[in-house]
């Protein structure tokens, strides 16, 4: 998005532009907290530079194995005054309360808590688990099944969605197609995504079908006999099988690409699903530091991380397709 493009888009969506910068602040505080609270009763007795320790010191009595991450959560905390370093020892320059996700939370909006703390024993677990370099639960693990079905309601995410039919200009497009079109939801999730993209396709009046399938056989079960019960969608899972080829018109993607381990196979396996003249459309972040508390979080549930916007161009022009891309919405049309 050029910036006169951006500008323009600003003046038509000033309080978007408020909301984002308050999501990705109040993302940054409540990531900030959780990285202090794991951290408090370990740097406690760190309370002056006397008793400091150096990274190696801390490493191995907590039995950490991934030194990078350790390393990038104590920076969050460098950078928040609570410790101080000089060469490679740190200690506790600021106590770090013991209520301090609670304080926390009261300086943020309630929309905003209800997000994060849904996710806050979990994302407490994997704090842990990444330092040690426990394997990653599976989303269909209990609780973290009901809590991505929740986050994926969010009006952020909705309104993501909207913006990108309104840039694949699909009451126009559609029309260029022979019915009925079929379209694919890739990484559906718990269907509130689904349900959009099939609401706003009625709303055209066309004739069309809409197929939809995840690797969380969990997360599809409430899309189907919840969030979608009396729609005519039908799902399958990736665990089962492949999306068949040269089959759809148009393939949605909604904040997925990252959470796969090779996204440019990812895009070349979605091309030879495409029919002549298809396209790929939907949602992708790309990390920036106003964002990058999010990254942080995705990364700890499982996600590769949001990638450069010269990685996110990369996958698809290495697939020989075009795309294009507005990044103040994380939105984008890929064509053949």
């Amino acid at each position: 998005m050029g910036k006169l493009s951006l500008i323009a888009t600003l003046f038509r969506h000033p309080l978007l532009l408020l909301k984002l910068v308050k999501l990705s602040k109040s993302a940054g505080m409540y990531m900030d907290a959780l990285v202090a609270d794991h951290f408090r009763k370990i740097l406690s007795p760190l309370d002056s530079p006397e008793k400091s320790k150096t990274f190696k010191q801390i490493i191995e009595e907590q039995g950490y194995s991934n030194e990078p991450l350790f390393e990038e959560l104590i920076a969050i905390l460098i950078d928040n005054k609570f410790i101080t370093n000089l060469g490679e020892k740190i200690w506790l320059s600021k106590p770090i309360s013991k209520d301090i996700i609670e304080q926390t939370e009261k300086k943020l909006s309630p929309e905003i808590v209800d997000a994060f703390a849904t996710f806050l024993d979990s994302t407490k677990k994997a704090i842990s688990d990444r330092l040690i370099n426990k394997p990653i639960d599976d989303f269909d693990a209990g609780e973290l099944r009901i809590q991505w079905n929740i986050a994926l309601r969010g009006e952020f995410y909705r309104l993501q969605r909207r913006k990108a039919f309104e840039l694949t200009n699909l009451k126009t497009w559609v029309t260029k197609r022979k019915p009925p079109l079929t379209f694919l939801d890739y990484g559906c999730g718990s269907g509130d995504g689904t349900r959009q993209l099939y609401e706003y396709l009625n709303k055209i009046g066309i004739e069309f079908n809409i197929e939809a399938c995840d690797v969380s056989e969990g997360l599809m079960e409430i899309a189907e006999e919840d969030e979608t019960l009396e729609l005519p969608i039908y799902y399958f899972s990736l665990k089962e099988k492949n999306p068949p080829e040269n089959h759809y018109d148009a393939i949605f993607a909604s904040q997925v690409i990252h959470w796969i381990q090779d996204p440019t196979k990812l895009i070349a396996d979605m091309k030879s699903w495409l029919k002549p003249g298809g396209i790929i459309f939907g949602v992708q972040s790309n990390i920036s530091k106003r964002i990058y508390k999010i990254d942080l979080f995705i990364r700890l549930l499982g996600s590769q991380g949001f990638p450069t916007l010269n990685n996110l161009q990369s996958w698809f022009k290495n697939n020989d397709m075009s795309l294009e891309y507005q990044e103040l919405f994380g939105i984008f049309k890929a064509t053949k």
